[in-house]
């Protein structure tokens, strides 16, 4: 058996896929995997890029 593995964005529906997915790794005894999507590309502003490594400092601190 794998890992469960997390597609997340900083909403509130990524937060409750996140937290779906964590109870999931917990009841299966399983890794979790988080993939941490962010638009990206050459539009990518310094704003959204910094907001993003927030939202994955946050992510990292809640599995912790």
């Amino acid at each position: 058996m794998g890992s469960i593995v997390v597609g997340y964005l900083d909403t509130p529906a990524g937060n409750a896929a996140l937290e779906a997915g964590i109870e999931e790794a917990h009841r299966r005894d399983r890794p979790i995997v988080i993939v941490n999507s962010l638009s990206g590309g050459r539009g990518t502003g310094e704003a959204e890029t910094l907001a993003a490594r927030a939202a994955s400092d946050r992510v990292r601190q809640r599995l912790a």
